[in-house]
């Protein structure tokens, strides 16, 4: 069973209203015609063994994913405010769906931050934090 690429491969492929173009890697670079742009990070990952059983318990891992808004640079704060929250409301209706479906998903969190690709660009962003186990 491959239980980190399983959960990364769901949470790429996810299908969020309002998002232009997904991966499930991180990108080296965004053209604004793709934005918004969603893509899982490396998980990390969580296993314990049974004390009484010796045998290994539950595996969990906690991977963020992020949603490429607008490139810091366009300066629109308002505009930039009324997406964040169109973007939160829908990649939770997205996490809520996955979860629903018999996916990995336990439980998450959204905020926003600033991202900066592998290319330098900056973009203003939401990282949401899932925690899922299998």
């Amino acid at each position: 069973m491959a239980f980190y690429a399983d959960f990364v491969t769901a949470l790429g492929g996810m299908s969020v209203t309002g998002v232009t173009a997904s991966a499930t890697a991180p990108p080296r670079q965004v053209s604004t015609a793709q934005l918004p742009y969603l893509f899982p990070r490396l998980p990390v990952g969580n296993n314990s063994i049974e004390t009484l059983a010796s045998t290994p318990g539950i595996q969990s891992a906690t991977c963020e994913v992020v949603v490429l808004l607008e490139a810091a640079t366009q300066s629109t704060p308002a505009l930039n405010f009324a997406l964040a929250l169109t973007m939160m409301d829908n990649l939770n209706t997205a996490l809520t769906a996955l979860a629903a479906s018999g996916g990995v998903v336990d439980d998450w969190s959204i905020r926003q931050d600033v991202e900066v690709t592998s290319d330098g660009t900056e973009y203003y962003a939401l990282v949401a934090t899932v925690t899922g186990s299998g």
